[in-house]
This record gives C-alpha cells, structure tokens and sequence, in this order.
C-alpha cells in the first residue's frame, strides 16, 4: 500500500490547525493535521498554494512543542490556526515579517545576510539536495509540478525517505525513517 493510502485510512488523518505560511505563497496556509501532531507517525498534514494537501515529517520534539503551544494558546479544534499570541489570537503572515525585522535587530547579521523565513527553507532544501538527492528535495518542498526537464516527473520519494534525511539532519530518530 502506498504511503498516501495508509495515511488516509490513519486514525489521525484529521483536519488539523493552522498557521499562516509566507514562502512560496503569501496566502498559503498550513494547517496541522492529525488529531494532535504528536501522532505516532510524528506527521503533519500541510495545504500549501494551490489546495495542495500533503504530509511531511516532523520531528517528535517539534510535534511535542506544537501540540504544547495548541494547549497553551488555545488552539483546541483541529480546524483551530495554530500559532497565536499570548492573548490566545492567532497570528497573522505580517507576524512573520516583523520577528525578522526584531531578530534582525538584535543579530545585525540576520538583517545583514536577509535572513527570511524563506532563506530558511532554501538552505535547508540545499542541504537535502546534496545529502539525499534532487528528488527527496523535491519531496520535501512539496513540488508536485511536471514543469522542467521531463525526467522529474519520475523522479519521487516517499515518506520514508523524507524522515530518513530530516533525522540526518536534526539527529532526532523518526518513526517513519529506514
């Protein structure tokens, strides 16, 4: 059975929270699937730009953090936005912009080197790429397209694969990696 099989006939396979996404899309949204992202499978399910629904490995600590911030600010529904201020509102994408802005403030390198939310998903999507390969990269963007050189539309990975890089990476051991 494959990966997409499974997870939708999972217990967990739930609509879940949200939180505003700035890379790739302004308006994309990211909502947190799973009853609580502390699943057994350490999963979240992501709907990106283009009503793209899919799962993408966490780490257990980081489904430990979301699933205690929920709790903490009041994010109880599974359709509930996740990340929210102290006052229980959920934030909003300017949010994104203006931490930047006060790291930046603080860490003159940051603003220096433009460091973004997105300059993080690029380095970390490079990483994967010349650890794991061009197609568990594009596995791990979420990049479904056909656009480019016809060979990538053969070039795949699975959930395990993407669990296996994202433990290389943190050096956190994943439910889902080989």
């Amino acid at each position: 059975m494959d990966d997409r099989r499974r997870l939708e006939q999972s217990p967990n396979a739930g609509s879940g929270w949200r939180l505003p996404q700035r890379s790739g899309s302004q308006d994309a949204e990211l909502p947190f699937s799973a009853r609580s992202p502390r699943s057994h499978h350490c999963l979240v399910r992501l709907r990106e730009k283009g009503c793209t629904v899919r799962w993408q490995p966490i780490t257990p600590a980081l489904a430990a953090c979301l699933t205690d911030h929920a709790a903490a600010r009041g994010a109880v529904l599974p359709t509930d936005q996740l990340l929210r201020y102290r006052n229980g509102q959920p934030i909003t994408s300017r949010r994104y912009d203006h931490l930047w802005h006060r790291i930046g403030q603080q860490l003159p390198w940051v603003a220096t080197q433009t460091i973004s939310t997105y300059w993080l998903r690029h380095t970390t999507l490079t990483w994967v790429e010349r650890h794991f390969g061009y197609g568990i990269a594009r596995a791990c963007a979420g990049h479904t397209d056909n656009t480019g050189p016809a060979a990538t539309t053969y070039i795949k990975a699975n959930l395990q694969e993407v669990a296996t890089a994202l433990t290389a990476m943190t050096g956190q051991p994943h439910p889902l990696a080989g």
